[in-house]
């Protein structure tokens, strides 16, 4: 091995730099937000729509759809619009989060009851957007029955729009597609199911459960993600899948992902049918895991342009919402943990604050490819999410979390405000990625007890070369109950050396991770090798520009013993020094 020389002084003014920056990083996320974050934000929330109010002059026959690129005010559209529902929803989200403010009251009604002509509308399956975002979140507070009968009435206009040949209802009347069904109608399937339970026809079920069926089958792919669009043939079989707003037909466009586990879940209540369970759970898993390090993804999930491409706070907040109902039937905390992480940044980093937009959420789009902006069911479906949340919040505060460069490792340190007996803290660590992390987890420590007191927290990671690392805390009970998380991220610059890391977790069964460092462009290869050294497979054999790096090694087909991993590096354009390393690991079956 040959090691590389740094010069003294670059390293002293490297770890001083390192230092100033690590000790100033902001605190990222907080899964558990804050009382008066909560209402803070209820506040500016109330202040946007009252500034919209005044924009539209008070008039209820505008809505608010979008807001100009360049300069942040509200574009209107009439009642006929498909996100003409969308503001009175928000109105009476409000109404409910400032504890029945009678202000909020007023303006829900207005708002809803100028879109009560839409019930007879059978040209577009978006009568669900419009009636049930208004009328439905109307009567749940008024339960006027005049608003029930126009609920009804929209659902069976929507009927109308069904095929029993192709088992789903038809979404657009225009465009060259024969018979279109996009991802999104999953959510206007609430009106059909409530309208059954409350006097409409029993058809209307059995509609509603036969296009989510056919949706499950033709646009959920086998890894979770979903297509756009998919033409039926009138026999009912596929004649293309497309799409109107993704990438391209094969991507997965972020909103509609959402429209799709927020739609199945919703089935799911309505049905307790386990098949539309397990798809809202596969969508969320694969929109979670897909995520970019702030929780809030792009436009499109694949979009090869990733980070240089639009965010769309839109999708982060209809998944929020419906993560947080995925949470209340499953044991699994990874769904309300994802919720609260994008709740949180929603709240951190999109709101409109500061800036000129007359939206409560900032950075939304519309597709693919398309610019941020404003967007009204941005702004419905987080006040939704809020209000959820509000209605369950999680019991305990952390106050800060912060990470500070020390000379053995990073000291990450955290005060609780309040605290509850027999707990403790996991702290786990990843890789920062663009789209995904996975969590390590170094170490558990133990909670000071029962008391109201705040209390502080540290704990030191000594494994650490350069590159971006996230860490987690997570609330774990003596019995072993998931409370909450909370996550910041560290950039330690560019590694300094080379380096290869023990993989984790260690011994394994059947997956691994391996971690490696590269200071300069290089030529890498990375091999595995059995006990009697002969190559089991090659990992890694390609140029590496500097920086750290994470794989995963899959040995399901092997057996259980001891192999090797080694890292050999060749550095790019005559670079000095080459390097080799081997390290033993343990499959255990």
């Amino acid at each position: 091995m040959i090691s590389i020389q740094i010069n003294k002084s670059a390293t002293i003014l490297f770890l001083y730099i390192l230092l100033i920056v690590v000790c100033v990083i902001p605190l990222r996320l907080d899964a558990q937000i804050h009382s008066d974050s909560i209402e803070a934000t209820i506040d500016f929330a109330s202040e946007q729509m009252i500034i919209t109010v005044s924009e539209m002059n008070s008039d209820p026959t505008l809505h608010p759809r979008k807001t100009n690129v360049s300069t942040g005010v509200w574009e209107f559209s009439a009642r006929t619009k498909w996100t003409s529902g969308f503001f009175s929803g928000a109105a009476w989200f409000l109404y409910e989060l400032t504890d029945n403010n009678s202000y909020w009251f007023d303006v829900a009604s207005s708002w809803t009851e100028d879109l009560e002509s839409q019930k007879y509308d059978t040209n577009s399956h978006d009568i669900g957007f419009q009636i049930f975002c208004s009328y439905g979140n109307a009567y749940k507070i008024t339960q006027n029955d005049n608003y029930k009968n126009i609920i009804i009435t929209a659902a069976s206009s929507l009927a109308t729009r069904y095929d029993e040949n192709i088992g789903a209802i038809r979404s657009w009347s225009w465009g060259s597609w024969n018979y279109p069904v996009i991802i999104d109608n999953m959510m206007n399937l609430e009106l059909l199911m409530w309208a059954a339970e409350n006097g409409g026809d029993e058809s209307l079920k059995t509609i509603a459960v036969n296009h989510a069926k056919k949706t499950l089958e033709n646009h959920v792919r086998e890894d979770g993600s979903t297509y756009h669009i998919i033409d039926y043939n009138d026999d009912g079989t596929i004649k293309a899948k497309d799409t109107h707003q993704g990438y391209n037909v094969e991507s997965t466009w972020s909103r509609g992902q959402a429209w799709g586990l927020y739609g199945f879940i919703m089935m799911y209540r309505y049905t307790e049918n386990d098949t539309f369970l397990t798809a809202a759970k596969n969508l969320s898993d694969y929109f979670i895991d897909n995520l970019p390090n702030d929780f809030v993804p792009y436009s499109d999930f694949e979009d090869p342009n990733i980070p240089n491409v639009s965010k769309d706070a839109s999708a982060a907040a209809i998944a929020c919402s419906a993560l947080f109902e995925i949470s209340e039937y499953v044991e699994d905390e990874k769904y309300k943990n994802a919720a609260l992480d994008i709740l949180n940044s929603l709240v951190t980093n999109y709101l409109s604050k500061n800036s000129n937009y007359q939206s409560v959420i900032k950075r939304g789009c519309t597709g693919s490819g398309n610019p941020e902006r404003g967007l009204i069911y941005a702004d419905y479906y987080f006040l939704e999410a809020l209000l959820r949340y509000k209605n369950d919040p999680l019991p305990v505060e952390l106050s800060s979390f912060s990470a500070v460069f020390m000379n053995d490792g990073i000291k990450l340190n955290w005060r609780t405000e309040t605290e509850v007996n027999n707990y403790g803290f996991e702290v786990q660590r990843a890789m920062s990625k663009v789209q995904s992390q996975d969590w390590e987890t170094l170490g558990f420590v133990e909670g000071h007890g029962n008391s109201n007191s705040p209390k502080d927290y540290s704990f030191t990671d000594k494994n650490i070369s350069g590159g971006k690392y996230s860490y987690r805390l997570k609330q774990i009970d003596t019995d072993g109950n998931f409370e909450y998380s909370k996550v910041i991220e560290v950039d330690l610059g560019s590694p300094t050396k080379f380096e290869l890391s023990q993989n984790y977790p260690n011994p394994f069964n059947p997956s691994t991770k391996i971690r490696y460092s590269i200071p300069q462009s290089s030529s890498v290869v990375i091999k595995v090798f059995d006990i009697l050294g002969n190559e089991i497979e090659s990992l890694v054999n390609e140029e590496k520009q500097t920086g750290a790096y994470e794989l995963t090694w899959y040995a399901e087909q092997l057996p259980s013993g001891i192999y090797f991993y080694r890292l050999q590096v060749y550095p790019a354009n005559g670079g000095a020094g080459s390097f080799v390393e081997t390290k033993k690991m343990l499959l255990m079956k």
